[in-house]
């Protein structure tokens, strides 16, 4: 489970932690839609490092939030697109892929820590 560390409101019920080379590299390529439906996919990283995302082979658009050491929101990406790239601004410890809309929906703010 995601929740906003201070409110206690939940962003996603669900969470995949990403920490081998292997899901690092696919996250959610080839996957269907339902793979982010109340599901948050956690890129971990062991220091912060600046990220490059691919949405090659991701059919459908998501948001992602980028997060720093102690897991507060750093940047957030809102809709990114299929077959697009993106690249974080600011180096990222954690960066978490949601569900299309997630951001406005749960009212996603840079500063906000999470909890997982």
């Amino acid at each position: 489970m995601i929740t906003n560390a201070k409110t206690r409101a939940i962003i996603a019920k669900n969470s995949i932690s990403c920490k081998n080379i292997f899901s690092k590299a696919t996250g959610l390529m080839f996957r269907t839609k339902v793979a982010v439906h109340n599901t948050g996919w956690i890129f971990d990283f062991s220091k912060p490092a600046t990220v490059s995302i691919t949405m090659w082979f991701v059919f459908y658009p998501i948001d992602i939030l980028f997060l720093d050491s102690q897991k507060k929101i750093i940047e957030i990406a809102p809709g990114l697109k299929p077959f697009t790239n993106y690249s974080a601004k600011k180096p990222a410890h954690y960066f978490i892929e949601l569900q299309a809309g997630t951001v406005k929906k749960k009212h996603i703010r840079l500063g906000q820590t999470l909890k997982f």
